[in-house]
């Protein structure tokens, strides 16, 4: 395991968002991971080690988020879609690159919110993504480009907004919907806004308004995004 940090990310009007790394050379965790308490899914067994590292790096930062804020230490299973399951007292979100996980865990009651999401994305991944269309709009990248982002990077940081935006509505909107359900309208220094464009769910109408922003972070690409 490598050092582990945290970003303290400003929003207006909400405060600070602190978000917990977890850093990690590739097989070491998994050399470790009888050491750890943390709870697996039924399927954990049969996944290769990659997919196992990462799950375990996930939940770790989720300890380091509940360690760092003396919050209970629970479990965040797995659902059957794959998402993690938050306690009704809180909030939370997990993403991963190959060698990092990130997590946010916040009390619901502390803040007048309903969801929250995060992504971590490796900036040289910035060329390696296709299907520009099925991601944004043009509109939405003339907005990147605007405050300076190449086509490469702003396909990234478009993904990235909309992966948070996406892991900040699903639990309130459970199935699957496409990221030109919602788009880019506002973007400012680092903080954007983005609106839903259909109604998602009855709890997720057309014209939800979310709060992102993104970090970039040495080789990596962070975004949360919150409603």
């Amino acid at each position: 395991m490598k050092n582990n940090n945290q970003t303290r990310i400003h929003f207006k009007g909400l405060g600070d968002v602190l978000v917990h790394h977890m850093c990690f050379e590739q097989g070491s965790l998994i050399a470790d991971e009888h050491t750890f308490n943390i709870k697996k899914p039924n399927e954990y067994a049969r996944w290769r080690s990659k997919r196992k590292e990462t799950y375990l790096a996930g939940r770790l930062a989720v300890q380091l988020a509940q360690s760092a804020q003396n919050l209970p230490l629970f479990d965040v299973i797995r659902g059957n879609d794959g998402a993690p399951i938050w306690p009704s007292k809180y909030l939370g979100s997990i993403s991963h690159t190959d060698n990092e996980a990130v997590a946010i865990v916040i009390e619901s009651a502390k803040l007048s919110i309903k969801g929250i999401g995060i992504d971590i994305e490796r900036v040289q991944s910035a060329t390696q993504l296709q299907d520009r269309e099925l991601i944004g709009e043009a509109a939405e990248y003339d907005l990147l480009r605007k405050v300076g982002f190449d086509e490469n990077m702003a396909i990234l940081v478009l993904f990235s907004l909309k992966e948070s935006v996406y892991k900040a509505l699903y639990p309130s909107v459970k199935q699957y919907f496409d990221f030109l359900d919602a788009e880019l309208v506002e973007l400012e220094e680092h903080h954007c806004c983005i609106r839903t464009k259909v109604k998602l769910s009855d709890a997720v109408p057309a014209e939800v308004l979310v709060t992102a922003a993104y970090q970039l972070q040495n080789a990596n690409l962070l975004s949360v995004a919150y409603w």
